[in-house]
């Protein structure tokens, strides 16, 4: 289960996926934009293949878009791109959309949207991480050509890549990293002490 600012994903053990709430940006992945008042099954096909056959294995809301993670290591992402949230092009912006980005979604183990509005994680099976979407505070870890203010396509975090990180958090300004070591790494604004 997942939750965004006004709506909700959740992914059954038989692979459906429900979502309710708001869906004015089409976080919900359904083809209106109307509220959603009570659970209603995401019936979205790619590729000719319905999310059920996809084996998703893991849902992420963000603000006002969400993701999806197949067994196959797929992304599907819908909703608002206004910050590059979605990991799409700035110019793609959909209710759904697949993006395969090779040997990145390939070998992707989670992602991270819940919480944060504008920015999202990817953590690969081998430990590391790219992210995408507003950069504003410097929470998407970028350093040097990498550090625009906002990050369409997602990008290698390189100053984790020597560690292994096992578990990623996006927060509002902010990202946490859980390393193999049981390290925690962070980035981003410090409002409140937030990256410990």
């Amino acid at each position: 289960v997942s939750c965004g600012c006004h709506h909700g994903l959740i992914l059954c053990s038989d692979g459906s996926i429900w979502v309710w709430g708001s869906s004015e940006r089409g976080q919900c992945g359904l083809k209106s934009r109307e509220v959603v008042e009570s659970p209603k099954q995401i019936e979205y096909a790619v590729g000719g293949n319905s999310i059920v056959n996809m084996q998703i294995k893991s849902v992420a809301a963000g603000d006002v878009h969400s993701l999806l993670l197949s067994a196959g290591g797929r992304i599907i992402a819908f909703g608002d791109n206004s910050w590059g949230q979605l990991g799409l092009p700035e110019t793609q912006e959909s209710e759904a959309l697949e993006k395969e980005r090779g040997e990145l979604l390939q070998s992707l183990a989670n992602i991270s949207s819940s919480v944060s509005p504008h920015h999202t994680l990817l953590l690969s099976k081998h430990g590391r991480v790219y992210s995408c979407g507003l950069n504003q505070y410097g929470q998407l870890g970028l350093a040097g050509e990498d550090a625009a203010e906002k990050v369409f396509l997602p990008k290698l975090i390189r100053s984790v890549r020597n560690v292994r990180v096992i578990q990623a958090s996006a927060g509002l300004e902010h990202s946490l990293f859980l390393t193999s070591d049981r390290t925690v790494l962070g980035c981003g604004r410090n409002e409140a002490g937030v990256l410990g």
